[in-house]
């Protein structure tokens, strides 16, 4: 389906077979954050995050 909406809209065909890398990226992005903000780990601008 993807590729086919690549054709449709004129996208480069090899962005159809980069869409599963980048949502392995994104899910390994959502499990650390996950993992840290679990853990108590998570910090921004330097403070610690609560649960």
């Amino acid at each position: 389906m993807w590729g086919i909406s690549l054709w449709r809209f004129r996208f480069p065909i090899y962005l159809a077979f980069l869409y599963p890398l980048s949502m392995l990226l994104g899910a390994a992005i959502a499990m650390y954050s996950m993992i840290v903000t679990l853990t108590g780990r998570a910090v921004w601008k330097g403070r610690r995050v609560g649960m």
